[in-house]
């Protein structure tokens, strides 16, 4: 019964692709989009559900945010790849752990100085046993714009890749985030 099911999943998969090869539609396009990022096309193993992950994943954004409070720029670069992405609100791109530690400091020294990172974790989504994204919410209070206290606050995506049995930041994205 399964086999007959998986059967016909496949027979419609192909004359949709075949479709859309003869006559691509936007709805022909989302559909294969969806479909390449379950990784149903690309054949990824499937994820198995272990409450560990989520633990060590919220931790990650733990230390991130106890590494900023004590104002420790190598143990921020640490939680990052070596090829890292780091995506700040203004749109800037810093790539690499050494430039991610680099602009960190450069931060600090500027309008950040002595801000203090909170932050609520909404979601943790495996998306197979070696890739994650966490999202949340974060605020910067402490923060110094024209003498006035500011506090930035906004939404955060953090990818993540498991190496070497460990889970690391592999993309930071620190959305728009409004000022209170």
């Amino acid at each position: 019964m399964a086999f007959e099911l998986l059967t016909r999943i496949i027979i419609m998969i192909r004359k949709l692709l075949r479709a859309l090869v003869r006559r691509p539609t936007v709805g022909g396009i989302v559909f294969l989009a969806a479909m390449l990022s379950a990784n149903t096309i690309t054949g990824a193993e499937p994820v198995r559900k272990n409450p560990d992950n989520d633990e060590s994943l919220s931790t990650i954004v733990e230390s991130l945010k106890s590494a900023w409070n004590k104002n420790d720029a190598d143990r921020i670069a640490e939680l990052f790849l070596p090829d890292a992405i780091l995506v700040l609100p203004t749109g800037s791109v810093t790539r690499s752990r050494s430039e991610i530690r680099q602009r960190v400091l450069a931060e600090w020294r500027g309008k950040l100085k002595d801000s203090q990172l909170s932050y609520a974790v909404e979601d943790v989504s495996l998306l197979n046993n070696d890739t994650a994204v966490v999202t949340g919410k974060y605020r910067l209070s402490g923060v110094k714009i024209l003498g006035f206290d500011q506090a930035p606050e906004g939404p955060f995506i953090f990818r993540h890749k498991k190496q070497r049995g460990r889970w690391m930041i592999s993309k930071a994205e620190i959305l728009g985030h409004k000022a209170k």
